[in-house]
């Protein structure tokens, strides 16, 4: 029981670093969205058309330019600014931005990716790299129509199979050797 209050004492010690260590971030990104509205707004005065967009990244390149290099210098010129005060007194911006948590891509949103299986190697490696002529054409008539067609590979695979072979079967194509031990 005595080692119940030590648990508790680590766990709320652990807590406050965590989000003492996390109130950079906090701190940073609320700098730095001060700073992009003031961008916004510069870039705005300049050019009035420039208010038809809600996002920045939707400006046209030549006002994307301008808006990028208004955010640089006000970053730049808030480096030196106490944006918080911390265990060892005023932080800058610059100093929290040093200290703040790095997030990977997918907290921050930025990227996606997908996964396409090319069908034709599966399809090769399940038949045992098969030679049968006829598979083989298959294979490749069917990837020759993947271009222009909604239906997934296999079943057009299987429709050129049928009409190259329509009493063969893929059964003898696709079985695995029993193995010898």
């Amino acid at each position: 029981m005595q080692l119940k209050g030590l648990v508790r004492f680590f766990t709320i010690v652990l807590i406050l670093v965590s989000v003492y260590m996390l109130s950079f971030t906090w701190f940073v990104r609320s700098h730095e969205n001060k700073l992009q509205a003031r961008a916004k707004k510069y870039v705005q005065a300049l050019y009035p058309q420039a208010k038809r967009f809600s996002n920045p990244d939707d400006y046209p390149d030549s006002i994307k330019n301008v808006y990028d290099t208004r955010l640089k210098r006000l970053e730049d010129s808030t480096k030196d600014v106490t944006i918080t005060y911390g265990v060892q007194g005023a932080i800058s911006y610059q100093k929290a931005k040093e200290s703040e948590l790095n997030l990977g891509l997918d907290l921050q949103g930025g990227m996606n990716v997908t996964l396409e299986v090319e069908m034709t190697g599966l399809l090769k490696a399940m038949s045992n790299n098969s030679t049968d002529p006829t598979f083989l054409k298959a294979v490749d008539n069917a990837n020759k129509r993947k271009a222009n067609s909604s239906a997934d590979f296999i079943t057009l695979f299987y429709e050129e199979y049928q009409k190259l072979s329509p009493n063969g079967r893929l059964a003898s194509i696709f079985a695995m050797p029993t193995r010898i031990r």
